[in-house]
């Protein structure tokens, strides 16, 4: 059983920065238990990274309400590891820490999310909500036994899935977009190369510059801009790839993922979108993912036939309409952060 862990809590203490910016109180860790299982398993990974630590408590993300720490997020990212059975002491330091920011990152997002519909006059079922609730949890007594364990309670659980479910009511009947026409559908189904081809696949190079390991997000895409600037001015993708890209495994081929890709096959949602919109030899615009920058091309597209404009409209049209929600979510998303300064502390 998992359950997703970008959670929040609202008590609070006051702590001082220590990266050379105020910050923001410490969302307190008052809530956690950091004994048993979760103890030993920090104890042995502390010598990996500092963040395990619970003597060095650090901000990783600040915003003008408040700033998480590493201590705040070792619960959530022990869950993971336990949920998932993973064996963390064959990940690099590089990869633990991206963890613990961008785990901080995604719980700051969702806490000032729920604050903001919390403080608007969005009304909601509370039955309903409830329901969805126990719908999740299932059993109550095979749930509580399944955390036994873990540093997190179950009725920290239960109110965190309560915001869950408040904030995608939020999306659901809030964020509204624009009605797609058959115009558009049309323009669709004529621009995007991909769209009407039956199992397409594609050949794509690539370039990836990463927040790591200083988590600014102005460094990283000064440096993707770079990249894109000379390949406007007609640099070759794969001497580009070479220069810019912190994939080094693909930058070594010139940026070529190893194999094809279909979709699906990403597991990124806003890069597969972005590649079957491409044409082949097109670049594409940066694309910002959770971990970093992108630039994608086209090499070859593959398909095993196409489907006419017909029998794609209505399907089209569904995606249309998913892709402009998603935006729309993506934009409300990129409000709250700007109002509340979300931003990681560097170090």
């Amino acid at each position: 059983m998992k359950v997703e862990y970008f959670l929040s809590i609202v008590f609070i203490v006051l702590m001082s920065c220590t990266a050379g910016k105020e910050c923001s109180p410490f969302l307190s860790t008052d809530a956690f238990d950091y004994t048993g299982n979760i103890f030993i398993f920090a104890k042995n990974m502390e010598k990996k990274s500092k963040l395990f630590s619970f003597e060095n408590e650090v901000p990783l993300v600040n915003t003008t309400k408040f700033s998480i720490t590493n201590k705040y997020v070792l619960p959530f990212l022990y869950y993971q590891v336990s949920a998932d059975s993973l064996d963390f002491s064959t990940v690099s330091k590089d990869r633990i820490d991206e963890l613990f920011y961008f785990m901080a990152y995604s719980l700051a997002q969702k806490e000032l999310y729920y604050q903001e519909i919390a403080a608007s006059d969005f009304v909601y079922d509370e039955d309903e909500v409830n329901k969805q609730i126990e719908a999740y949890i299932g059993d109550v007594e095979q749930f509580k036994m399944y955390l036994k364990d873990s540093p997190l309670s179950y009725s920290f659980i239960a109110e965190d899935l309560k915001k869950n479910v408040i904030i995608e009511k939020y999306r659901n009947e809030k964020i509204s977009y624009n009605a797609v026409d058959d115009e558009e559908v049309l323009a669709y189904y004529n621009t995007n190369p991909s769209i009407s081809k039956i199992n397409p696949s594609l050949q794509v190079r690539h370039i990836f510059v990463g927040f790591s390991p200083n988590f600014n997000k102005h460094k990283s895409f000064a440096k993707i801009k770079r990249a894109k600037n000379e390949l406007t001015a007609g640099q070759d993708f794969a001497a580009a790839a070479k220069k810019y890209s912190e994939d080094k495994i693909s930058a070594k081929n010139g940026g070529f993922f190893p194999d094809f890709i279909t979709r699906g096959s990403l597991q990124n949602e806003k890069l597969e979108r972005a590649a079957f919109g491409l044409k082949k030899g097109e670049v594409s615009e940066i694309i910002e993912t959770v971990v970093g920058y992108e630039l994608l091309k086209v090499e070859e597209i593959n398909d095993e036939g196409e489907i006419a404009f017909g029998e794609m409209a209505e399907h089209i049209r569904k995606l249309i309409e998913y892709e402009a929600k998603r935006n729309a979510i993506d934009a409300e998303n990129a409000r709250i952060e700007q109002k509340y300064e979300l931003e990681f502390v560097h170090k």
